[in-house]
């Protein structure tokens, strides 16, 4: 599991307002439609993605490396 600090929970809330102003302009260019695709298409894209955020785990449950990322860490727990 990741954890932030303090300071770095500062510094997300104060930079999410702008990520967030920066994604509605983005989805901007495209009309109702588009984004319903899209909305759709990301959703698709998570779901698939879902198997690469379970851990591997040994006989005696400890967490593997996730060959897919190679990445050995709480968040694929």
């Amino acid at each position: 599991m990741l954890r932030l600090t303090k300071a770095g929970r500062t510094l997300f809330n104060e930079s999410l307002p702008r990520f967030v102003d920066y994604e509605h302009m983005m989805l901007e260019a495209l009309d109702e439609t588009e984004r319903e695709t899209l909305s759709g298409l990301m959703a698709k894209l998570v779901m698939a993605s879902t198997p690469l955020a379970r851990p591997h785990r040994d006989g005696r449950g400890s967490a593997k490396t996730n060959t897919s990322c190679g990445v050995n860490c709480d968040a694929h727990q």
